[in-house]
């Protein structure tokens, strides 16, 4: 598989890690009739518990590995037509663009849903991989140093959210089971799509 076809395949896969997120939601919200006891108030709570750490773990297993898959392209495509003295200056671009992004992440993850914020930035990464797509299809030579610098910025941006999302969706003994299993979901899709 080359190179752009990889960039196609991170564009569906950006697309439907929203749509988990999107299911991840529903399966946290919980509502109590008046006819529940609390024996299964309480089974309820724990299948969505369960049923919302595997949605999360489905959701860091798919972009784990998309990152892996994006770095690699981003990587091979800039050293492909740029010289490789240039990466030190990219590198500090980099840091540049994620102190900014780390930065302007923190006031609106005081005052808005991480659930919300994580939807914008997924949907605005898949029309913007979508637009490298284009740009890089046509070998326009400044879109690898951009390419390069969102493939670097894009899962610092998303790992923020996602871990904002996920600490605001348990409570502090959930989290103790759960974060672990999410975390192994991150490392099988290294694990894969390194293999791959």
């Amino acid at each position: 598989m080359d190179t752009y076809s990889h960039l196609g395949v991170i564009v569906v896969i950006t697309h439907f890690s929203r749509k988990s997120i999107q299911v991840t939601l529903e399966n946290s919200q919980i509502t109590k009739s008046h006819s529940d006891t609390f024996s299964s108030v309480q089974t309820k709570v724990v299948k969505r518990q369960n049923l919302t750490t595997l949605s999360l773990t489905i959701f860091y297993l798919v972009f784990v590995s998309s990152v892996v898959e994006i770095k690699s392209v981003s990587h091979s495509l800039f050293l492909s037509f740029h010289p490789f003295t240039q990466l030190p200056y990219l590198y500090i671009l980099v840091a540049l663009f994620i102190s900014a992004a780390t930065f302007a992440l923190a006031r609106p993850l005081t005052h808005r849903n991480p659930i919300f914020l994580l939807q914008v930035a997924l949907l605005f990464s898949l029309f913007g991989y979508f637009g490298f797509f284009i740009l890089v299809s046509a070998q326009i030579s400044w879109s690898y140093p951009l390419l390069y610098i969102a493939c670097e910025l894009y899962p610092t941006v998303i790992n923020v959210l996602f871990w904002a999302l996920v600490g605001s969706l348990f409570d502090s003994q959930t989290a103790k089971r759960s974060f672990g299993i999410i975390g192994a979901g991150g490392m099988a899709g290294a694990t894969v799509s390194g293999i791959l």
